[in-house]
């Protein structure tokens, strides 16, 4: 046999030939982007356009962060017998459910996973942008990574603006305004730009620059004229169109019943 053996031996192949799949690749992947695979990286990823939560994230019930569990958690124990007294490890998951939620602000029904006792607690407080909208530090940490990224969602929308604003005159405090952005037409711009120029040359010269500095003034005032004005039609375009739109509307809501779309967090 090992005469045999060491005659064979040189004939094998020292590699085995390449095997080619006949079946073409998937065109798409149900893995997790890079980015997600981690509970971190996708919490970063999920919550990029909102300000941070102040608490860290739950490393042991990792799915509490992605929905409204009210600060329950897996529960440990033992189930003891009463005749040997034995006892043997469980443990207690929370009640957990998916659930369609109407949001007031947004104006649509929200898809998530809350639990058992957060929504006892929504029906105590009226509604879900009630409860959302608390501002109790208890209340804050109660919901969690997944209720901060849907509260900050109501926040943003107009009816959620409004009730900050209100909110605001109550107290005394000054409302929030959008800082006006004056918008100089290009030709304009280009003519000032050529006058700055002129006024640093004569100015570099030691010439007069009174009559320079007239001309600015007058361009001044005229760019504020051109600004005025587009801003007087565009408003007017505007007040045209949300009629149109708010016309519209009401001749939905008379002949067609409201479909809601729910929202996935």
């Amino acid at each position: 046999m090992a005469f045999r053996a060491q005659t064979l031996l040189p004939l094998w192949p020292k590699r085995l030939p390449q095997v080619y799949h006949l079946t073409p690749h998937r065109p798409f992947s149900q893995s997790m982007h890079p980015n997600q695979k981690t509970l971190l990286k996708r919490l970063s990823a999920l919550h990029a356009t909102i300000p941070p939560y102040p608490y860290p994230p739950q490393h042991t019930y990792t799915q509490s962060n992605f929905g409204l569990y009210g600060g329950t958690h897996i529960q440990f124990g033992n189930i003891v017998s009463e005749r040997t007294k034995i006892k043997t490890r469980r443990k207690w998951h929370p009640n957990v459910h998916n659930k369609r939620l109407w949001s007031e602000g947004l104006g649509r029904f929200v898809r998530i996973r809350v639990t058992a006792r957060a929504l006892r607690t929504i029906d105590k407080c009226g509604g879900l942008d009630e409860y959302l909208l608390g501002g109790s530090k208890a209340r804050i940490k109660e919901m969690g990574w997944g209720g901060w990224a849907l509260r900050w969602r109501v926040l943003r929308s107009p009816k959620g603006r409004e009730r900050m604003q209100e909110e605001r005159r109550a107290i005394g405090v000054q409302e929030m305004t959008q800082p006006k952005i004056t918008v100089v037409p290009r030709e304009v711009d280009e003519r000032l730009r050529s006058m700055i120029q002129q006024y640093d040359e004569m100015s570099g010269a030691g010439e007069g620059s009174e009559s320079v500095v007239q001309q600015y003034d007058e361009m001044l005032e005229e760019s504020e004229r051109v600004v005025e004005s587009e801003e007087a039609a565009a408003k007017s375009d505007k007040e045209e169109v949300w009629e149109d739109i708010a016309e519209e509307d009401k001749e939905k809501e008379k002949g067609q019943k409201d479909k809601r779309e729910p929202v996935f967090i």
